[in-house]
């Protein structure tokens, strides 16, 4: 009898032991990896479009970049001077070259499609993140192939990767976990990021013009933060990498004033697009005060290039002059639905009320108003009719510029940094005093 006793006894102890066992190891297995990837390994993928007269930030990434027992990284590189190259970066930051593609055009969808495929099937099932290097202009899109002649097109929107064609490539291979503007201008765009929102779980980028100034160091901190915290979450990395560029960078000379950048959630878009979406139907039902208020607005709203305005900023600025309790209720709920989306926002001391995404409304005495937006098929357009109120508004205005021309690329130095200038050590940035904001 008291054997048949210790049986049971053992019994249950393997029983408890196998089930803590098992909740054990499902805590681990959901610690930030994403649905139907296994492990915590990661994959850094770098497109390198410096196809233009400018800088190239490979020599500055590779010295920066390594790859460990939990990281490897590839790069396709094209540049102005040479042809197109997949790189794969060592332990010890050494080049490998691992495909000579000649001359690509890198604002083809084609292209990216390309490097993803070849990337997964040399690195399959890696928790991936996604760098993007070259001009950017928000839902235009983002990299300009200065040797290909579609650049000559009328529109941004026929000679850039556009955030369609970046949706695109990602479904035809896969979803990555993180999405990293690492220089490409206003891509903290909601409509961009809603594009591709069912393609990442986050989204790093600026809201204003940007520069691969601002990513200085940051490539070695996501190698060694990946390696000793493997099993983040991409949200909490890049919470990481936006408090890590925002506190590395304070303080940097003439720079400083420019910098903004924010880490969006995808999971939250819908939520903002809808209340957009409700927005502009109370906008169109109210047009003349609504407009009226716009008016009022945007002549202290942060604006970017007189092309941009930071959404929450242009929202809560008409709710505070609105009158009218229903479409107050609707900017209300616009505003803060679009500030569920994001994990945190960064800017610097001189800036006054980014929040971290920037939605598209061309200033009407200062910049035209692209037809491209409204007939692009953008998906934030078209669940939102903001394309609607920008043209109805635009029309109300008889001193508006007229529909057309371009959204001027930003080519000043200061975001680019010159060849001869682009192995500056961090430790003179380092030295500054810091009291950049974060939040």
């Amino acid at each position: 009898m008291k054997r048949k006793n210790q049986s049971w006894i053992y019994f249950a102890l393997f029983l408890c032991f196998s089930l803590m066992g098992l909740v054990v190891f499902g805590i681990g297995r959901s610690s930030g990896a994403n649905p139907g990837i296994a492990g915590n390994r990661w994959l850094i993928l770098m497109y390198d479009d410096a196809d233009f007269l400018g800088y190239d930030p490979m020599v500055d990434f590779a010295a920066e970049a390594f790859s460990h027992e939990n990281l490897d990284i590839l790069v396709l590189q094209d540049n102005f001077y040479s042809p197109a190259i997949i790189w794969q970066i060592g332990p010890n930051h050494e080049l490998i070259p691992r495909k000579y593609l000649g001359e690509i055009d890198m604002s083809s969808p084609a292209s990216l499609e390309y490097f993803l495929k070849f990337a997964y099937n040399r690195f399959p099932d890696r928790r991936t993140i996604l760098c993007f290097y070259d001009h950017g202009a928000g839902w235009w899109g983002a990299c300009l192939d200065e040797t290909n002649q579609k650049n000559k097109a009328e529109s941004l929107s026929l000679s850039m990767l556009t955030p369609a064609e970046m949706r695109n490539a990602l479904e035809k291979t896969k979803p990555v976990d993180l999405i990293c503007f690492t220089a490409p201008c206003v891509m903290g765009s909601i409509e961009a990021a809603y594009e591709l929102s069912q393609n990442y779980e986050a989204w790093l980028g600026s809201e204003n013009f940007s520069g691969y100034i601002y990513w200085f160091g940051c490539i070695r901190y996501m190698c060694d933060t990946v390696k000793n915290r493997p099993d983040l979450s991409a949200r909490e990395l890049a919470l990481e990498i936006l408090n890590f560029t925002a506190t590395n960078f304070r303080g940097y000379n003439a720079f400083d004033k420019n910098y903004t950048m924010a880490a969006v959630r995808s999971d939250r878009l819908a939520e903002a697009v809808e209340a957009i979406h409700g927005l502009s139907a109370s906008l169109l039902a109210n047009r003349d005060e609504a407009f009226s208020l716009m008016d009022k607005a945007l002549a202290e709203t942060l604006n970017f290039g007189n092309t941009f305005v930071d959404v929450i900023d242009l929202f809560e600025k008409m709710m505070t002059k609105c009158q009218n309790p229903s479409l107050k209720e609707s900017l209300h709920t616009a505003a803060d639905a679009v500030r569920q989306t994001l994990i945190a926002e960064a800017h610097g001391r001189d800036m006054s009320g980014p929040n971290g995404l920037n939605i598209y409304l061309p200033l009407p005495l200062m910049e035209p108003l692209d037809p491209a937006y409204g007939n692009l098929d953008l998906a934030f357009t078209r669940d939102t009719g903001w394309s609607e109120v920008l043209s109805a508004y635009r029309n109300s205005r008889p001193n508006a510029v007229l529909p057309g021309g371009r959204f001027r690329i930003s080519r000043a130095g200061g975001f680019y940094p010159p060849p001869d200038d682009s192995r500056r050590r961090r430790s003179d940035i380092n030295k500054r005093e810091a009291d950049n904001e974060v939040r």
